[in-house]
C-alpha cells in the first residue's frame, strides 16, 4: 500500500474551506446537523485503514456533498458541513489536520 498522505494533502485544498456565521435558531440547528455530518465524515477517514483509491474516492464523496448542500442549503450549511469535517481531522491529531495547521 503506497502512502496516501500526498494524496491527501492535494485533496485537501480542494474541500477545505472556512467557515461560519450566525444566524436565527432554525438556521443554527441545520448548521449543527451538517456540521455534524462533516464531523461524521471525518471520523470514518480516521477509523478505517483505507487505501489511497479509497481516501481519494471518499475525499470526492466529501467534496460533491458540499457541493449539493450548498446547491440544496445554502452557503452557510455546506460551509458548515466542511468546518464539522476539518475540525474533527484536527481534534483527532491526524496527519492530515497537522499539515493544515
Amino acid at each position: 500500500m503506497t502512502n496516501p498522505l500526498p494524496l491527501l494533502i492535494a485533496a485537501s485544498a480542494l474541500i477545505l474551506s472556512s467557515c461560519g456565521s450566525s444566524g436565527s435558531t432554525e438556521a443554527a440547528t441545520a448548521d449543527s446537523t451538517f456540521y455534524r455530518q462533516g464531523a461524521d465524515e471525518a471520523t470514518a477517514i480516521i477509523n478505517h485503514q483505507l487505501t489511497t483509491q479509497q481516501v481519494r474516492e471518499r475525499l470526492l464523496e466529501i467534496r460533491a456533498n458540499e457541493q449539493q448542500i450548498r446547491t440544496d442549503r445554502g452557503p452557510r450549511s455546506a460551509d458548515a458541513y466542511i468546518q464539522g469535517f476539518e475540525q474533527t481531522l484536527r481534534q483527532s491529531g491526524d496527519t492530515l489536520a497537522n499539515i493544515l495547521n
